[in-house]
């Protein structure tokens, strides 16, 4: 068991890896930009006969980088590895401020996923298997919302409600898009979320958690995981003495699946600009 700390295979065509021996760390960030688009990292990490592999992601994104992922772990569970993964669960029980901000949240999840759809991404849960030898490792619901900040909840949801209303969705569609494929917003594309919720709770906690119960396995684990947690879980592995051995980073979204939904290949970072129309 590890205590609670304060965190400050062959790829297809369109995964190629780009990358990365060994020793190369998630502290410049949890995604890479490359003239290919946007990557997110799988992490190995070993100790004594063990190994644990961590897989990062977004939540929602292309079918072929779903595919790609259903791929990897089809691999690794072949392999041995036994697959957890996170999730939050319905809670009827929850007393009723949690409740309530669990049905702020779903109806924000709701409005977020018109504007996904029209990025041509598909929600996480649909696009993977899940079948019933996955194991689910989470913190509660109850204890997870809890953490959250009605307030903040509140306006960001009457945010959502307006730029993702028919007027503004495709704005904010090449919008994110182009966000997803900006240099400079790799290091922390959550930082407007910061104010949300108690990253104590949200990161630190649920990290700890997934690596305990990672750590009670006999054999090996794959982590699958979003990729801000990664940082976190790779610390308190290294504490529990696993190292780490390789960081592979798998192309998530293309350039040219944004250019197909609104995002133009130029731009003065190589970036692309959103259409002037």
């Amino acid at each position: 068991m590890v205590r609670m700390t304060n965190p400050s295979a062959p790829s297809s065509a369109s995964n190629q890896q780009i990358g990365v021996p060994g020793r190369e760390s998630l502290n410049d960030g949890h995604r890479r930009v490359t003239d290919r688009g946007l990557h997110l990292p799988t992490v190995t990490m070993r100790h004594a006969e063990r190994t644990i592999t961590l897989i990062g992601v977004m939540h929602t994104g292309p079918q072929q980088a779903w595919a790609d992922v259903q791929r990897l772990l089809d691999r690794l569970e072949a392999g041995g590895s036994v697959v957890h993964f996170e999730g939050l669960n319905s809670a009827a029980s929850a007393p009723w401020h949690a409740r309530r901000k669990m049905r702020l949240f779903a109806a924000m999840s709701r409005r977020m996923n018109l504007v996904f759809d029209a990025m041509g991404f598909v929600n996480q849960a649909e696009a993977l298997s899940y079948p019933p030898r996955w194991k689910h490792h989470d913190l509660g619901s109850t204890t997870v919302f809890a953490a959250f900040r009605y307030l903040h909840l509140l306006r960001l949801r009457l945010l959502v409600s307006l730029v993702t209303s028919r007027p503004f969705r495709k704005i904010m569609t090449t919008a994110f898009l182009t966000q997803l494929l900006t240099e400079s917003s790799n290091d922390e594309p959550e930082t407007g979320l910061a104010a949300l919720f108690n990253q104590a709770v949200v990161l630190d906690a649920r990290n700890l958690h997934a690596v305990n119960a990672a750590l009670q396995e006999d054999g090996d684990v794959v982590l699958l995981w979003g990729a801000a947690h990664l940082p976190g879980m790779i610390q308190l592995l290294g504490e529990a003495g696993f190292e780490q051995t390789t960081i592979d980073w798998r192309l998530h979204v293309s350039r040219e699946h944004a250019l197909e939904h609104g995002v133009e290949p130029v731009g003065d970072n190589g970036v692309g600009d959103a259409e002037a129309s």
